[in-house]
């Protein structure tokens, strides 16, 4: 019989050795949690870490901590935007979550209160897709469910008309069809939002926080408030599809959108310049951040800057991507749930592997028998 054209069980006894020595070295791999932010998988310790707000009895809402190294940069950014806006006499808010880690990044602003403006119309769709245009009976909300009535059909053009064009006369009617301050109260409570969301006569001069409307966002994209699977795909929609500018040629991309244009971002925006300036949204894969970002005495140039400077690149940071647009990787299991990239020390062992394996079949065809029988 001719001998194999493969090395045979002295190879694999070789290869065997090598392999040893692929188990017992650490493993690199590529690691591509989006923005460098632990995924959920990597690291169940990705938790968002919190410092209390006063005392340990107190029921304010506690401070986050961001627990990535790019949720420090960020929150570096954000501070010196801050002390910057402050030095200019300004105030500005801001709150960025990751959905999908639970990470969520504040400025020192970000549980004050900010009144909102055109912002507080996400507020009160909310309600009439929660009721299913239904308005509340006697103060009473309740969910609705099945198909819109065609009742309803008045009620959802004023709504679109309202979230897409900034439609002031149509958030009027729908804020006194729906029950005024009593949809606040009610959004509140469904949502679990903290005493930052304060309700006033004028809807326009509703408060809330920047930590407050993102916990918001989440809350209404994980279904937590009540509001359909429908009727809340149909709002988002209308978020995603702001045309550039609102009934009164208003430029809409002011805030969000102006400061990422890498991003496709669903987002609202309210303004009594130059009192007041929000903007608020979410973008990604899944919906995955949620964004607020709220400023008094901040004029609209200095707001979108603000915004930009604190996600320079454009965008948040993609899968595998470092500030300089490089590919990065990272040790499985490493410090902070597998982020940041592999240094030069790790270099050697990826290196020594290779060797390894190379070695252990080289050894094993040295020490084929010429001519041997299988």
């Amino acid at each position: 019989m001719l001998t194999p054209r493969f090395p045979g069980r002295r190879i694999l006894a070789a290869s065997a050795c090598a392999a040893t020595i692929l188990v017992a070295a650490p493993v690199a791999a590529p690691f591509g949690a989006p923005s460098q932010f632990p995924s959920a998988s990597v690291s169940a310790a990705a938790v968002t870490d919190v410092r209390a707000a006063g005392d340990d009895d107190s029921d304010d809402p506690a401070m986050p901590e961001p627990t990535t190294a790019y949720g420090r940069e960020i929150q570096e950014r954000m501070d010196e935007v801050t002390a910057r806006i402050d030095e200019d006499g300004g105030t500005i808010g801001m709150a960025f979550m990751d959905r999908q880690t639970g990470e969520i990044v504040c400025n020192e602003n970000c549980l004050e209160p900010f009144r909102l403006a055109s912002l507080s119309k996400v507020f009160i769709a909310e309600v009439v897709g929660y009721t299913n245009y239904t308005p509340p009976r006697r103060g009473r909300y309740e969910a609705g469910d099945g198909d819109m009535p065609v009742e309803g059909n008045q009620d959802a053009m004023l709504r679109d008309d309202m979230i897409r064009l900034s439609d002031n006369e149509a958030t009027n009617a729908l804020w006194a069809r729906y029950g005024r301050t009593e949809i606040i109260e009610n959004v509140a409570e469904r949502y679990g939002l903290s005493d930052a969301t304060i309700p006033n006569g004028d809807w326009g001069s509703w408060s809330t926080s920047p930590l407050d409307m993102v916990n918001f966002f989440d809350g209404m994209l994980e279904g937590e408030g009540g509001m359909s699977e429908v009727e809340t795909d149909y709002l988002v929609q209308l978020m995603y599809s702001l045309p550039r500018y609102s009934y009164g040629n208003s430029d809409q991309n002011i805030g969000l959108r102006a400061a990422l244009p890498d991003e496709r971002i669903a987002t609202k925006a309210g303004w009594y310049d130059p009192r007041i300036r929000t903007s608020a949204g979410f973008f990604g894969e899944d919906d995955r951040y949620a964004i607020a970002v709220f400023a008094s005495r901040v004029s609209p140039d200095d707001f979108t800057e603000a915004i930009a400077d604190v996600f320079p690149e454009g965008h948040v940071l993609r899968d595998g991507e470092d500030e300089d647009g490089n590919a990065t990787y990272a040790f499985a299991g490493a410090a902070e749930g597998g982020g940041g990239a592999v240094g030069s020390a790790s270099l050697p062992w990826i290196g020594g592997i290779l060797l390894a394996a190379g070695a252990g079949f080289f050894m094993g065809w040295a020490l084929r028998r010429p001519g041997g029988r299988a």
